[in-house]
């Protein structure tokens, strides 16, 4: 959006309403007005004074936009080791996939650096994404959303090429200077800095002095071409994210609360659902939590076998005898079934047997409990629901550990299956 832009179209606004006629010039001309001739007159000095006030608004706008550019310095970043560097890159529309915004007419676009960038027509806060994979080289931020001097930032790519979002809304930039950002993240939203008008100016560039180059974004290969594919990461790996989520619970809950049927399934999704080689980076490292996880999954069921032979020994009998037994069912076909089995075989010769046997039925009845709860938030309830970063996901339900709102939950079951009965 520029000076010759808005001449463009307030011209064609003058001749479109004030268009004269041959006879309408003849009587101004002798002097001979009428009604209607001095109507289009005032219409016409308007008009005229419109024009002239916003070049003046557009020519100020574009000086405060090139103070935009010279601010800040480029920064070189260092690409991740663990991301590889695909070229020839591929370009993405800088908006989230299923959305599509239409083409403002550029015909001020005539410098080395903007020659073929394009204007999205966007509202102001409009969710703008990274078009590719690559590292923040630049960031201005500090011009109003209503105009003055422009927000920008600048992206760049495995190839060298260069990726530029400018008019964006103040202090609309999300990630730091130096940070390495994923195709379909959102790095930015929209506004109108720098020139007034909503709009996001998105270009292609390459080589020190950015000079733009044509643009093929991959849509254009599919029959919507106007339509964004560019998916965020949660989109694209939507159903491994939520399997590795479920895993990441099954783990938790099974070695914190001994529901290790729960843990051994996780454990073994986990096997089945780890990334391949091709697979995309950021699963690789959601699956490093699930590998931390799975490093002391072995030392946590030695702990377990430990703690229970601990309780038989110092004559804890009940709680040995619920470690026996639920133990003996989760690891059936394990090396470890033989381990639980040997305790329970002890405890059953105990002459006290029969009263700890009554005693074990309501412990299985708080077990069943809890694995409700456990198996309510897999579903997809109040959790899965409202939290859908994985990160967030991890520490919600460490916090709820720790904190013992499971344990709370669990007392409201029991006393809800006590008053049912």
């Amino acid at each position: 959006m520029n000076t010759s832009f808005l001449i463009t179209h307030l011209l064609i606004i003058v001749k479109k309403f004030l268009y004269w006629k041959p006879y309408e010039l003849y009587l101004i001309r002798y002097g001979l007005r009428g009604n209607g001739v001095m109507k289009k007159m005032r219409m016409f000095v308007v008009l005229t004074v419109v024009v002239i006030i916003g070049v003046g608004i557009c020519v100020f706008g574009q000086q405060q936009g090139q103070k935009g550019d010279e601010e800040g310095e480029f920064y070189g970043g260092e690409w991740p080791s663990d991301v590889p560097k695909t070229v020839p890159v591929k370009y993405y529309l800088p908006f989230p996939a299923g959305k599509s915004y239409p083409r403002m007419p550029t015909p001020g676009h005539n410098s080395p650096t903007n020659k073929y960038a394009i204007d999205f027509s966007m509202p102001i806060g409009t969710p703008v994404c990274a078009s590719a994979d690559g590292i923040v080289v630049k960031i201005v931020e500090s011009g109003p959303d209503t105009g003055g001097q422009q927000n920008s930032l600048i992206i760049q790519h495995a190839d060298g090429s260069f990726t530029m979002y400018l008019h964006l809304r103040h202090k609309g930039v999300v990630p730091k200077l130096g940070d390495f950002v994923f195709q379909g993240d959102i790095v930015a939203y929209s506004g109108a800095s720098g020139t007034g008008v909503p709009h996001l100016h998105f270009s292609v560039n390459k080589g020190q002095t950015l000079e733009s180059v044509p643009i093929e974004f991959e849509e254009s290969k599919s029959q919507n071409k106007n339509v964004s594919q560019n998916q965020s990461f949660a989109e694209k790996y939507a159903k491994q994210i939520s399997e590795y989520r479920k895993i990441e619970m099954g783990l938790v809950w099974g070695v914190k609360f001994g529901l290790w049927d729960e843990a051994l399934a996780a454990k073994k999704s986990a096997d089945e659902n780890k990334p391949k080689d091709s697979d995309d980076v950021r699963l690789k490292r959601l699956y490093k939590k699930i590998e931390e996880v799975l490093k002391g999954f072995d030392g946590a069921v030695e702990d377990y076998i430990k703690k229970m032979k601990d309780a038989y020994e110092k004559k804890e009998y009940l709680r040995a005898l619920e470690m026996a037994h639920f133990g003996s069912n989760d690891f059936k076909g394990t090396d470890k079934e033989e381990v639980f089995k040997a305790v329970l075989e002890e405890l059953k010769k105990l002459s006290e047997y029969p009263e700890l046997e009554k005693k074990l039925k309501e412990s299985e009845s708080r077990r069943s409990a809890l694995k409700r709860i456990y198996k309510d938030d897999v579903k997809g309830g109040k959790t899965s629901s409202v939290i859908k970063d994985y990160q967030n996901f991890l520490k919600r339900y460490k916090d709820e550990i720790e904190s013992g709102a499971v344990s709370e939950r669990l007392e409201v079951l029991k006393s809800e299956e006590t008053s049912q009965k």
